[in-house]
């Protein structure tokens, strides 16, 4: 514990508190009760056996609390350093019974959830391209001088085990109500002052999870501050993106890989330079064609549809994978088609849904769900039946299965079997991935040919 002066730190010592406080930030008192409280020179108290004037401090990545509204684990979490108070006689020298002055401040920040409309949350998860947590401890010096407000103490944090993340889990599912003010709160501590960007929050309930994409307050967050984040885990947290043709698509936040996806097929008509991309190829023009082109599946092979337009907003275009590669580019400005490392992560961050991740991207919209209402369906776009897999829609990417066009011109497969180019070539074709409504998997193939006419999905790096 330094003095006012900034001489070295003593042992980590219990102090017993005498009488109630207040601190001028805050109206009204903290009482301490009517028996002993102890308080020691820095939080979490840890005895120590020599005089140090350098501590560890540690902030854990997986925090857990124990149900909503309870906020005892930020107790364990949390770290306080304190500063004896300037100008206030602290006792006769010697005198162990002497009454000493303390300033307690916060070294991280708290942030404390209030969602609504979640069905039982049993976690929330951020992610950001700032530091947000350091499972390995780090070094604080308690000599140096207490720091501005907000601002935070230099902690010389270790060179490998910091985390851009922190999991919060909860032991006791959090039921949430439909307003703020009643809903329980769950609270995460977080690193003040590592910088500013986007972090994502994902809302892990018993149906499925949430996303959303939240912005730092300028300059990062503030140390000994609390914010309070209200979410309403029903709402469309994505604001969605538009193509050079002027069609929107929905989007979805990839959360482990810090991804957002189109939840639909691409279905522009031109390059995002205006350029036009070549389309009506004959067959065998389709087939000897080195140049980008596309082509809709005939309305005339589907029985919901009267025109090309309809099939188009439904499915999507089918691009060959020339257009896919050519370097005016597909996809909107800040957006490329998807590589097959971007849907290898996007399949390895399903987890325990990984075996059948076919089943947990498609969309839900299929002859005969066992999930009823508007997933059961015999429209177009649909999935065709199948007595043992049938789409959930885990992440709402809607996978639907646009068919594709062969390399000599035919078209097969639509509403039994969906194929997306990727950009990552393979000798001499490209990877594409496969998903077909009698299978629950998807499947990474290449057919050394780059003629077909396949779906395309479009990613963005969030950060």
């Amino acid at each position: 514990l330094p003095d006012p002066e900034g001489a070295p730190g003593v042992v980590n010592t219990e102090f017993t508190a005498q009488t109630s406080a207040k601190s001028s930030e805050f109206t009204g008192e903290m009482y301490w009760g009517t028996g002993d409280h102890d308080f020691y020179a820095y939080y979490p108290y840890a005895q120590g056996s020599e005089t140090s004037d350098a501590v560890p401090v540690s902030l854990a990545s997986e925090q857990t609390q124990s149900g909503g509204d309870n906020s005892d684990h930020i107790g364990d979490l949390d770290f306080m350093v304190a500063t004896p108070v300037e100008g206030i006689d602290p006792g006769d020298e010697g005198d162990e019974t002497s009454g000493i002055n303390f300033r307690y401040n916060h070294v991280f920040t708290l942030l404390e959830f209030r969602i609504i409309n979640g069905h039982y949350i049993y976690q929330v998860r951020l992610s950001g391209d700032i530091m947000l947590s350091s499972p390995e401890p780090g070094t604080i010096d308690l000599t140096q001088a207490t720091p501005s407000v907000g601002a935070a103490y230099d902690i010389d944090w270790p060179a490998e085990g910091t985390s851009n993340e922190v999991i919060l889990t909860l032991t006791n599912p959090v039921n949430t109500t439909s307003d703020y003010e009643t809903t329980p709160s769950i609270y995460a501590m977080v690193l003040p002052r590592t910088g500013e960007g986007d972090i994502i929050i994902a809302i892990s309930t018993v149906t499925g999870s949430r996303f959303v994409v939240k912005e730092t307050p300028g300059g990062g967050f503030d140390r000994g501050k609390k914010y309070v984040v209200e979410l309403n885990a029903t709402e469309d947290f994505t604001e969605g993106v538009s193509d050079i043709d002027g069609n929107e698509y929905e989007t979805v936040i990839c959360y482990n890989y810090n991804r957002e996806w189109m939840a639909e097929n691409l279905r522009t008509t031109k390059y995002k330079d205006g350029t036009s991309i070549p389309t009506d190829l004959t067959d065998a023009e389709w087939e000897n064609t080195t140049e980008g082109a596309y082509s809709v599946y005939p309305h005339t092979e589907i029985d919901d549809f009267s025109s090309e337009a309809e099939v188009l907003a439904a499915y999507g275009a089918l691009y060959n994978w020339y257009a896919v590669d050519d370097s005016r580019g597909l996809c909107p400005t800040g957006w490329r088609v998807s590589s097959d490392g971007d849907w290898t992560d996007l399949l390895n961050s399903l987890g325990a849904h990984g075996t059948n991740a076919g089943n947990a991207l498609k969309s839900c919209r299929q002859v005969n769900s066992p999930f009823g209402g508007d997933c059961a369906t015999d429209e177009h776009p649909r999935w065709d039946s199948d007595t043992r897999n049938y789409g959930w829609d885990h992440y709402e990417f809607s996978a639907l299965p646009g068919g594709c066009r062969s390399d000599i011109g035919s078209f097969s497969l639509i509403g039994r079997g969906g194929r997306w180019w990727t950009s990552t070539e393979a000798s001499s074709s490209a990877w594409q991935m496969s998903m077909a409504s009698a299978h629950g998997n998807v499947t990474r193939i290449s057919f050394g040919t780059k003629a077909p006419g396949l779906s395309v999905r479009c990613v963005r790096d969030i950060f």
